[in-house]
């Protein structure tokens, strides 16, 4: 059985601003960059067989932080949802400008469906195959993925067999959180913690 170690990057300045990301990227803040250095110290001496980053700024600095030094396989269908219009444009604009998607978006977001981007469901395609591949790479492995609550949300639904309308339920993944999943039993192995 293949164990995923599922981390969200740390807090970034449009987190903070409540500015929707996406395929958009903004720095972590130094508050991220500690909570990374805090999650470093919990996974310092777990032996990883493999360790992918999705290629936003966000993440691969998150990964750098937490495994510097070590080879890093840059994935880009491990990116966030591309939101197309939305990114970097804040919550309250766009509760104005487009109130029923931002409001299918967070509260019913199997029915979210952009005009531009992809939707959660395309997203959650795309990061199973990559999951898919990298089950079949590296059986019987710890490895590290360092990547968006989006996708990584999507894929613990896959997993246990939840529809996509949950989402947004807990268990939340705040920044520079940690999920294990056991890929044979869909079990979360320890809690998300951050």
């Amino acid at each position: 059985m293949t164990k995923l170690y599922l981390v969200r990057h740390g807090e970034t300045k449009w987190n903070v601003e409540k500015k929707m990301q996406g395929w958009g990227d903004s720095e972590l803040t130094e508050k991220g960059v500690r909570q990374v250095k805090e999650l470093k110290e919990k996974v310092k001496n777990i032996s990883f067989s493999a360790i992918f980053s999705s290629t936003s700024g966000r993440t691969l600095k998150t990964t750098e932080i937490l495994v510097g030094g070590v080879d890093i396989i840059e994935e880009p269908d491990l990116r966030e949802i591309n939101l197309g219009a939305w990114e970097g444009r804040h919550f309250d604009e766009l509760k104005k400008t487009s109130p029923e998607n931002f409001r299918l978006f967070w509260e019913s977001p199997q029915e979210y469906f952009p005009e531009e981007g992809e939707s959660v469901a395309e997203v959650q395609k795309r990061g199973m195959k990559v999951i898919r591949r990298i089950v079949k790479e590296y059986p019987e492995a710890n490895v590290l993925i360092v990547s968006h609550s989006c996708i990584l949300k999507s894929i613990i639904l896959k997993y246990q067999d939840r529809p996509l309308n949950e989402l947004w339920e807990p268990p939340h993944l705040p920044p520079a959180s940690l999920t294990i999943l056991d890929t044979l039993t869909g079990r979360i192995t320890s809690d998300t913690f951050r």
